[in-house]
């Protein structure tokens, strides 16, 4: 085997053996962080398959049709497994950035510690107890 498809097995390796800790993380943190851990459980999964099934795929698909045909189903598979690793980082995004993301009355707003809202009775950020507010 060359170099380059030896280089290739490990960055595939590696990229497999991330998404395996990532989701054992997310697993072990579930109870402190159930909302994230879930969305992000899901999210590496999604890669997980992606990963997997391009390769699995491709194997059972080139047992079964010419070389011509290959290729087509090839980039088929390719843009499948695309969409799906697509779909795993927005989970992925939604797990690490969601917590800020409240919805309310059906619409999505975003609200930060300290941010002066209608219903907070227009208290200050010092007034709310917020320790991450810079002093004025």
């Amino acid at each position: 085997m060359s170099w380059v498809v030896l280089f290739s097995i490990l960055v595939a390796l590696l990229s497999f053996g991330v998404k395996i800790a990532g989701m054992v993380i997310a697993v072990l943190r579930r109870n402190q962080h159930p909302r994230v851990a879930k969305f992000a459980a899901i999210g590496l999964s999604l890669m997980l398959i992606a990963q997997v099934g391009r390769v699995l795929l491709a194997m059972v698909v080139s047992q079964f049709v010419s070389t011509d045909e290959f290729l087509q189903y090839s980039s088929l598979i390719q843009i499948l497994a695309a969409l799906v690793d697509f779909v795993g980082w927005v989970f992925l995004f939604v797990a690490l950035f969601g917590s800020h993301m409240n919805l309310q009355d059906g619409n999505l707003s975003n609200r930060r510690f300290g941010e002066i809202t209608a219903d907070s009775d227009d208290q200050s950020p010092s007034e709310t107890g917020n320790p991450y507010q810079p002093p004025a």
